[in-house]
């Protein structure tokens, strides 16, 4: 398997991350370490690229590698500095009515709490008829998101933390309904997209912005909304 490629050059290297893939191997060990971009990406440009930041196993999309240490670390400063802008997309459970800035804090892995910002703008509604528990049909928010700090499953959290967890997330949404959905529509995957990123190249210090592509997974959710975000 190989990783799209939306960007390289003697700096920096941007890729389309699939779901389902880690960006690189646990400290722990778990997991197949051949299983993760930085792995699949190191045998497709027969070089050893470094990661810039994050992304979920289970999330897709933007993915920036760099490819010197100077350059790793201007890139890594602009994430660390909340200076790159990242825009996600995602489908929550419930109608969300209105834009919101969730400024809930979040505990970090030794509880301590860490400030923690996330714009969210509605873009569409979708009703399903489709039983759900007690509801007779389920009702779904498409939702662009902005998280203005990047802490640990940030978007996830914010949005169960208002009760409209995202749909497909295992963790931190609503089993019950990710199973019931995933029989409907054969979307069994966590519906949130690192859609595009805009960060200063390294070297030019020129400001560059990448977007990712929908999958058929996708596609198949704005069906649902009657609605498909193009250059957003």
């Amino acid at each position: 398997m190989q990783l799209r490629i939306l960007y390289k050059d003697d700096s920096i290297v941007v890729v389309d991350k699939p779901a389902g893939f880690e960006v690189h191997p646990r400290e722990s060990g778990e997991g197949n370490p051949k299983r993760t971009c930085l792995s699949l990406l190191t045998k497709q440009i027969l070089q050893k690229p470094f990661p810039a930041h994050r992304l979920d196993r289970a999330t897709a999309g933007v993915l920036v590698f760099t490819l010197n240490a100077e350059a790793a670390a201007k890139v890594q400063n602009q994430f660390q500095e909340h200076l790159a802008e990242k825009v996600y997309y995602c489908v929550a459970r419930g109608w969300i009515e209105k834009n919101l800035r969730i400024d809930t804090p979040l505990r970090d892995e030794r509880d301590q709490e860490q400030t923690a910002i996330t714009k969210v703008e509605l873009i569409a509604h979708a009703e399903l008829p489709i039983a759900c528990g007690r509801y007779e049909t389920i009702r779904l928010s498409l939702l662009r998101v902005q998280p203005e700090s990047g802490r640990f499953h940030q978007i996830r959290r914010h949005l169960a933390s208002i009760s409209h967890p995202i749909l497909g997330d295992p963790r931190h949404g609503d089993k019950k309904l990710n199973r019931i959905f995933a029989e409907h529509t054969g979307v069994k995957r966590l519906l949130l997209q690192a859609h595009s990123l805009r960060i200063h190249h390294p070297t030019s210090g020129e400001m560059i912005r990448f977007q990712s592509r929908w999958t058929k997974d996708w596609h198949s959710i704005f069906e649902i909304f009657c609605f498909c975000p193009l250059g957003n």
